[in-house]
C-alpha cells in the first residue's frame, strides 16, 4: 500500500478520535509527516553510524555502567573498532542459513530454558526467531539489536557448543565488552523507537 496514503487515513482517525474524546483540533493534512517509518529508518542508520565511528576523545576514561561494572573507554573502544554489528549480521546468517541450524538453536533455547543453562534466575530466554535487517523493513536495525541482546546467553551457549565440522560457527562469539556495546546501542535506538 501507498505509505502516503495509510499517513493521511491515520492522521484523519487520530484528528476524528482527539476531537470526540477530547475537543482538541487537529488538522490532519498540516500535521501529517509523510513516510514517517522511513525518516525513522534513515535517523536510526544516521545513529548507528555515528556511534560505530564517535570520537570518544572527551569521554572520561573510566566509567560505571547500569549494572555498577567500571568500563574502561580504551577497551570499549576496541570493543566498537571490532564491529559488533557486523558479528551480529554473520551469527544471525551462518544459523539461519540451514534450517537444522535453526531448529537446533531453537531446541537449544528450549532444553535451555527447562534446565536452566543460561542462569540461575527462573527467567527464561525468550524463544524468538534471530532477526536479521534489511534496508527495506523499517526498525528491522533495532529489531536485529533486540532480538540478539534478549538472546545472548542462549547465543553464548550455542557458538560455544562442539559444532562438528562447521568452521562457520567457529571464531563468531561476542566478547562481553561487545556484548556491553549491543546493549548500548540497543537502549539508543529504543528512545528512537519509541519516540
Amino acid at each position: 500500500m501507498d505509505n502516503a496514503t495509510n499517513n493521511t487515513a491515520s492522521m484523519k482517525k487520530l484528528s476524528d478520535t482527539l476531537w470526540q474524546e477530547h475537543e482538541i483540533k487537529f488538522n490532519p493534512i498540516e500535521c501529517q509527516i509523510p513516510c514517517f517509518p522511513h525518516i525513522l529508518d534513515i535517523c536510526i542508520n544516521h545513529i548507528l553510524h555515528a556511534y560505530m565511528n564517535a570520537d570518544f576523545a572527551d569521554v572520561p576514561s573510566t566509567w560505571t555502567n547500569a549494572l555498577g561494572e567500571v568500563m574502561c573507554k580504551e577497551d570499549y573502544v576496541e570493543a566498537i573498532a571490532w564491529d559488533p554489528i557486523s558479528i551480529c549480521w554473520n551469527i544471525i546468517r551462518v544459523i539461519c542459513a540451514s534450517g537444522q541450524w535453526r531448529k537446533a538453536f531453537h531446541d537449544m533455547i528450549v532444553i535451555g530454558n527447562a534446565n536452566q543453562w543460561f542462569t540461575e534466575d527462573p527467567t527464561e530466554v525468550p524463544t524468538v526467531e534471530l532477526l536479521c535487517d534489511v534496508k527495506t523493513w523499517w526498525d528491522s536495525a533495532y529489531f536485529m539489536i533486540n532480538h540478539m541482546c534478549a538472546l545472548h546467553l542462549a547465543i553464548n551457549h550455542f557458538l560455544s557448543l562442539p559444532h562438528g565440522s562447521n568452521d562457520e560457527l567457529s571464531g563468531l562469539c561476542l566478547t562481553a565488552l561487545e556484548w556491553e556495546v549491543l546493549q548500548d546501542l540497543e537502549v539508543v535506538l529504543e528512545v528512537m523507537h519509541c519516540t
